[in-house]
């Protein structure tokens, strides 16, 4: 996508760090369309040798429709990179290419959802229900917070209900409003919403905010949110705000991969196969951490 915060610094990442290198960058956005992607990659592959990418760097729509894709780049000599994703042909391609700068950057997905998980065990320490706002099925970032969260929240008495969307603000809306419509006349007590991302958790907290749920449910504006992605001037803005409760600050992943592209092709040795930055929550907790509310978060 091009219009979200997380993906905007991503982009700058890239661009700062290629500037440092004097690698001149291209770059495209296939507004969250699969085919889309592929045709743009594609049409870059059928570029003269002298024009075409050195090194494709890629944030999966769908991880596995690139398959194809990816080793015709390699056949050409173009390195390829995925950004925020692992997919399971990377490790064959990675050993049919072992010249190519072929591997991945992502913030540690599985330790996201760890994060999300204790800052559940906080938000609801006698237990209750969190409703989980995933990305798509078959997203590898999407399965592995949704892995760690099911194992920070092993052994608790919090009962989660997930469903799917698309990244978007207003997916995220869409779907807290259709979750809605079976609880229209429930009561939302000792209730947590969680969202893979931070646009999410907002259309989230939108739908929670429509005058047909705070009529039947006035208690709707005191439910924690916790969003995903934790941008300076998106996620952690809207944390000090008061709008969401907490993030996951997911650290950019794309200057990183720009330079282990340059060390691969200064010959200086091939980065490992997938290399994994560490995410923190915000706000910051260690032992005695609380949320801005002053409910106490604890580590497991």
């Amino acid at each position: 996508m091009n219009d979200g915060d997380y993906q905007r610094l991503l982009r700058e990442d890239c661009l700062r760090e290629a500037r440092r290198h004097d690698f001149p960058v291209r770059t495209f956005s296939a507004d969250n369309d699969s085919e889309r992607q592929i045709e743009q990659i594609r049409t870059c592959l059928q570029e003269g040798e002298t024009t075409r990418p050195t090194v494709i760097l890629v944030c999966p729509v769908r991880d596995a429709a690139l398959l194809s894709t990816a080793y015709a780049a390699a056949r050409l000599g173009i390195g390829w990179v995925l950004i925020g994703r692992w997919s399971v042909y990377m490790g064959s391609l990675r050993d049919a290419f072992p010249r190519l700068p072929v591997f991945s950057v992502a913030a540690d997905q599985k330790e996201i959802g760890r994060i999300q998980g204790r800052q559940f065990r906080a938000l609801l320490p006698d237990g209750g229900d969190l409703l989980y706002i995933r990305g798509p099925l078959g997203i590898s970032s999407a399965a592995r917070r949704f892995e760690g969260l099911q194992e920070a929240l092993h052994g608790s008495s919090i009962n989660i209900s997930t469903v799917s969307s698309d990244w978007t603000g207003e997916g995220g809306q869409r779907a807290m409003t259709e979750w809605l419509q079976v609880l229209r006349k429930g009561e939302l007590s000792r209730f947590a919403v969680g969202a893979q991302n931070d646009a999410m958790a907002m259309g989230a907290r939108s739908a929670l905010a429509a005058p047909s749920v705070t009529q039947s449910n006035p208690s709707v504006s005191r439910i924690p949110i916790v969003g995903c992605d934790g941008t300076p001037d998106y996620g952690r803005r809207l944390v000090i705000a008061g709008k969401l409760t907490a993030t996951v600050v997911m650290p950019p992943t794309t200057g990183r991969a720009v330079n282990e592209i340059a060390s691969v092709l200064g010959g200086r040795g091939r980065p490992d196969a997938e290399i994994l930055l560490t995410p923190s929550s915000f706000p910051e907790f260690t032992g005695a951490g609380r949320l801005p509310d002053g409910t106490r978060l604890q580590h497991e």
